[in-house]
């Protein structure tokens, strides 16, 4: 896929979104280094700490420091997230290019499975499919890469039967190219675009669901962090101790809007159906 002239003036989005993951990405790798703290280790004489030098995001109801926590958690997050998204990009784009390239019966069957699934939110279907299998990260991550395939499949579906009105493509076929090789050297490299842009826009939303999950129980399971279990940890302490719940919070909405920023920059970047902006260099 072609993309536009780039910008750096036009395109704030995406380096205000890269510039929010470049500090995420700098507290996964080196932030366990940096923290003093056991974020397992309990000590009930430390419990229900304000904030403070030692303790920047304060204690738990157990003594824990909430910042160390916040980090681990953190990577269980984006450990969740990263796995779920590779492979409902896999499963989705497979689907889709299949159903968009070959069509007739394929097409109909596959988009009908699609229909179902889209029929359901993500979430209360995330719910369903966990309450057969039971919690746990694994179970977790199934749940969630069966529920968000379908994203993939629309957009690689509808991408590949755009791209097979191509004239490129139409002297492909005459020349004598196999299916396999045509979507290998033409299908794919012409979505591959769009693929990034949703793949990357969809990490924020699989965070905000795996800690959906993870509050309600149904997720990582303790003591491992998680940052919807540290939000939920603090939720009998909202009054007294509304940091335990805070910091977390706002790393899980801080880490969805860099995602979001970002995947819209490359969206910006990529897609040549956008108009240019008016605003001049």
């Amino acid at each position: 896929m072609k993309c536009r002239k780039f910008s750096v003036q036009r395109n704030l989005l995406l380096w205000i979104g890269g510039a929010i993951l470049l500090v995420i990405i700098f507290v996964l790798v080196f932030g366990p280094s940096l923290c003093t703290h056991d974020p397992l280790k309990v000590d009930y004489t430390l419990k229900l700490r304000a904030p403070c030098r030692e303790y920047p995001f304060g204690t738990d109801g157990m003594g824990r420091s909430v910042a160390a926590r916040v980090v681990y958690g953190l990577r269980t997050s984006m450990k969740i997230a990263i796995v779920v998204m590779l492979i409902s990009c896999v499963i989705g784009v497979c689907v889709g290019v299949l159903s968009g390239y070959v069509g007739g019966s394929v097409d109909l069957i596959l988009m009908r499975v699609m229909e179902v699934v889209l029929a359901f939110p993500d979430t209360i279907l995330a719910l369903a499919i966990l309450g057969t299998l039971g919690g746990g990260m694994k179970n977790q991550i199934i749940a969630l890469a069966l529920v968000r395939w379908t994203k993939y499949a629309k957009m690689a579906r509808d991408e590949t039967m755009r791209l097979k009105k191509e004239e490129y493509m139409e002297a492909a076929v005459a020349m004598g190219n196999g299916r396999f090789r045509i979507v290998l050297r033409y299908v794919l490299p012409g979505i591959i675009g769009q693929i990034l842009v949703l793949a990357t826009m969809s990490i924020g939303p699989i965070i905000l669901s795996g800690a959906t999950l993870s509050f309600l129980g149904l997720g990582v399971q303790l003591p491992n962090p998680e940052l919807g279990l540290l939000i939920n940890e603090g939720r009998d302490f909202i009054r007294s101790a509304g940091h335990i719940s805070l910091f977390p919070g706002l790393v899980t909405a801080l880490t969805t809007l860099g995602f979001n920023l970002f995947g819209e920059g490359l969206n910006d970047y990529f897609d040549p159906r956008l108009k240019e902006k008016a605003v001049s260099d």
